[in-house]
């Protein structure tokens, strides 16, 4: 099959299709986090990178980026294959509030990083972008 295009929305575990619009069911994942994601993985090894939310931050909720070996990916996880073996992971509580996100690599002057950009769920975030506040559904 021909690539998927970094910005599309990518296919989960089961293979299904995130869907047309990544703005319901999945992530998308930026060209710019792609090459990132290519230089720090081992790919041939099964790493991929985990995007977790958790509490805390001065808004709520913070977003939380590792990376982890293929045997570090459960059953019950949701996998997103960006592009020829470049994989992002998410568990089902977080995918609830990272749900048509954008996953991209962010260089500025005091830092370079994986942020989470364009997501729906989030009602606004803190200045440095690390953690949001969630929309009054959830």
């Amino acid at each position: 099959p021909p690539p998927t295009p970094a910005s599309a929305p990518v296919a989960d575990a089961a293979g299904e299709a995130a869907s047309g619009s990544a703005a319901d069911d999945g992530l998308r994942v930026t060209a710019a986090a792609v090459e990132r994601l290519r230089e720090v993985l081992d790919v041939a090894a099964g790493d991929v990178l985990r995007v977790t939310v958790e509490s805390g931050g001065c808004s709520g909720f913070q977003y939380v980026f590792s990376v982890c070996g293929g045997a570090d990916v459960a059953a019950d996880d949701h996998v997103f294959d960006a592009d020829h073996g470049v994989r992002v992971v998410t568990d089902d509580v977080s995918l609830t509030m990272l749900r048509g996100s954008e996953i991209d690599f962010a260089r500025e002057m005091v830092r370079a990083g994986f942020v989470v950009a364009n997501n729906p769920q989030s009602n606004g975030a803190c200045g440095c972008g690390v953690s949001f506040e969630v929309k009054e559904e959830f």
